[in-house]
């Protein structure tokens, strides 16, 4: 792993973002030989992600994704509490989005539906998100209108200059049923 290697030549190179990162991962990775709680996973996994975004060799970036998505199924087969199902999965859906946002392979979009639908009664609003990202990026824009409204209505208010920032959602920002919602939303 390119990040990782303390004796890498490319290791100067980085910004220092990613070197924060990286000495991040390592500690994380270190405490987590004493520490199995959900929340150090969970970071742990935020960490692999956000390195994946700084990465630009795709494979790095598989490798990172596919670690982080390890570690939330594997504590997804542990957890019994309900707030913690929730936000693994969530976070899960997540990484697979990032999967598909990199290679743009269907099948990582039927992980995330596999994901999130059984859990589309709860009203996490991170939940409903992926939701509108899922049928997005699906090319659904019937579903993806109605989980936007739901998360509009039971969420306010929604930053929908950040909203405008996801990808899944960048061809349909300009679409008439978008901006009236949007609209309507703001006043």
């Amino acid at each position: 792993m390119m990040f990782a290697s303390l004796n890498n030549p490319y290791r100067a190179s980085l910004p220092t973002e990613a070197r924060a990162l990286v000495r991040l991962l390592g500690e994380t990775d270190q405490q987590s030989l004493n520490d199995t709680s959900f929340d150090l996973i969970c970071q742990r996994a935020e960490i692999r992600q956000a390195l994946a975004e700084l990465s630009v060799q795709q494979g790095e970036r598989l490798y990172l994704l596919s670690e982080a998505a390890v570690l939330l199924e594997t504590a997804l087969l542990a957890v019994e509490d309900q707030a913690w199902q929730e936000q693994l999965s969530t976070q899960l859906a997540d990484v697979y989005l990032q999967f598909y946002q990199y290679t743009h392979e269907q099948k990582y979009l039927t992980v995330v539906g596999q994901i999130l639908k059984p859990l589309s009664h709860s009203n996490h609003p991170c939940i409903q998100l992926n939701l509108v990202r899922l049928y997005a990026a699906s090319q659904q824009p019937a579903l993806t209108q109605y989980r936007l409204r739901h998360l509009a209505q039971h969420h306010a208010p929604i930053d929908w200059d950040q909203l405008a920032d996801i990808p899944e959602l960048r061809q349909m920002q300009h679409e008439a049923w978008f901006i009236q919602l949007k609209q309507q939303a703001l006043h």
